[in-house]
């Protein structure tokens, strides 16, 4: 920690430092009355190889806080926070002016703003720098009191390999339209994390199916889910995500999250089936960074 004022940036939060921009972001939380979307599992695991996170304390407390998060070679996603009563005094705008150095320097092409719908003035910021709208989607919880049964089923669901890159490559390629390059990297990131479970799913023998789940200390986030096209609507879908939420509940996991891109009905009218209810819209922004 540091009681000097301005930005300081980290290749790796410590605990003290962790523990600030949690207390951070519940007390933007408690002003905004939503929640904030700050990948606290991404912060505790940063390997500290490179510069990610960015405070900025004033008065002796911290009171911004940007992080940057890189799935993929062509772009990083950003998403920050500052303390309420530290607003319109140009917090943000340093955070970001660091950042955006960080990333020229690495020559990254692009930054992907993560910004709650709720924020106008976030909103306003990443439109003020020419950020153009990308995508949306929604953040949903899990209703422990509406979770179905699991279904029954024939599947098996087991740990992924190494051996299954290729195999789960072809399955994000498909479902999430992300390219070659992007999927090598991902995979080769959620092979190494502890907190990350990624499994793949057979039947009679064939896989066909990926799903994972983040297990994190305030709750657990399934993310990476995917059914092969040929096997859609047959049910499938709807035991695998059962089977794993069903799981993670048995584990003491009752704080369960997911996000889904905004327009996909089959994924929303399968999550709300399962027992998730829609927390909060966020709209990603892309900007291209030159020189």
């Amino acid at each position: 920690m540091t009681n000097n004022d301005g930005v300081i940036a980290r290749l790796k939060l410590d605990e003290a430092e962790l523990a600030a921009v949690f207390a951070l972001a519940d007390a933007c939380t408690a002003h905004d009355g939503r929640p904030i979307k700050l990948n606290p599992g991404m912060l505790r695991a940063r390997p500290g190889e490179q510069t990610d996170d960015f405070l900025f304390y004033a008065d002796g407390r911290l009171v911004g806080f940007l992080g940057m998060y890189g799935f993929k070679p062509s772009e990083i996603e950003v998403s920050g926070i500052v303390h309420p009563e530290y607003r319109r005094r140009g917090v943000f705008s340093a955070l970001y002016a660091a950042a955006r150095r960080s990333c020229v320097e690495r020559r990254i092409p692009s930054i992907l703003w993560i910004c709650e719908r709720h924020s106008a003035a976030g909103k306003a910021f990443v439109q003020s720098l020419g950020a153009a709208y990308s995508f949306s989607e929604y953040a949903m919880d899990l209703d422990p009191a509406a979770l179905p049964p699991a279904a029954p089923g024939e599947l098996d669901i087991r740990p992924a390999t190494a051996a299954d890159a290729a195999l789960i490559g072809d399955l994000m390629a498909s479902g999430f339209g992300m390219d070659a390059a992007d999927i090598g990297v991902f995979i080769d990131k959620e092979m190494s994390r502890p907190d990350r479970n990624l499994r793949v799913v057979s039947r009679a023998g064939q896989p066909f199916a990926v799903i994972g789940a983040q297990t994190l200390p305030e709750g657990s986030y399934v993310y990476g889910f995917v059914v092969a096209e040929s096997e859609r609507g047959r049910g499938y879908g709807r035991q695998i995500l059962l089977s794993t939420v069903h799981e993670l509940v048995a584990a003491g996991q009752t704080a369960v999250s997911l996000e889904v891109l905004v327009g996909n009905e089959r994924a929303l009218g399968l999550y709300t089936s399962c027992g998730f209810r829609e927390t909060s819209a966020i709209d990603y922004y892309t900007l291209p960074l030159a020189g």
